[in-house]
């Protein structure tokens, strides 16, 4: 029998122009999920210390809800842990690049396709990015090591215009590939072929 595989579509709310801190890092996500948890404890361990060594000006701005209280009680230099926040995608269009440290765990981060359709730039291990229908150095930036982070964050800091491109390719993707409009008419153009083989 025939197969079709069609991705799922994420209707992304109209976004409110607000001012982009730059050189503003984030990650948004539930922290009672446990992959997030270690890939934030992870960044904040291993690549966060180099980050702030090679770039002192940028920030990191930690949300989510149930985030754990050890995070909260977080006190390290240019960090934030905001927590909770009543509005996700205004608070994805106040900041500048989106960091996806995930080392385990399986399924499509809808965080990140909300962050790509806003134009962030978004840096992510291969597991954060697996089943989006992006490329590395085109759509979004993939770092599998602490090395590979600070290189990329440094590259969009340093590069706002190489940032922004980034963004703006997400963008692009996300309103082509994961629009439900386009999907709901890809799925009548499946129903008419089978019927009309039938």
């Amino acid at each position: 029998k025939p197969l079709y595989s069609i991705p799922f579509g994420v209707e992304v709310p109209p976004m409110v122009r607000r001012d982009c801190e730059p050189q503003s890092l984030f990650h948004l996500g539930s922290m009672d999920w446990l992959p997030n948890v270690e890939g934030v404890e992870w960044f904040l361990r291993e690549v966060w210390p180099k980050v702030h060594e090679a770039l002192p000006g940028v920030r990191l701005y930690l949300a989510g809800r149930k985030m754990p209280e050890r995070l909260m009680k977080l006190q390290s230099e240019g960090v934030t842990v905001v927590g909770e926040v009543p509005d996700a995608m205004d608070f994805i269009a106040t900041k500048q690049i989106n960091v996806v440290p995930l080392l385990s765990g399986s399924g499509i981060r809808v965080k990140i396709i909300e962050a790509m359709a806003a134009g962030k730039a978004v840096v992510a291990t291969t597991v954060g990015a697996q089943g989006i229908d992006c490329r590395d150095g085109e759509e979004v930036l993939i770092a599998d090591t602490a090395e590979d982070f600070v290189r990329q964050i440094r590259h969009c800091v340093e590069d706002p215009l190489y940032s922004q491109k980034i963004g703006e390719n997400a963008a692009r993707l996300v309103a082509e590939k994961y629009n439900p409009d386009q999907q709901a008419q890809t799925l009548v153009q499946i129903y008419n072929k089978v019927a009309n083989n039938n």
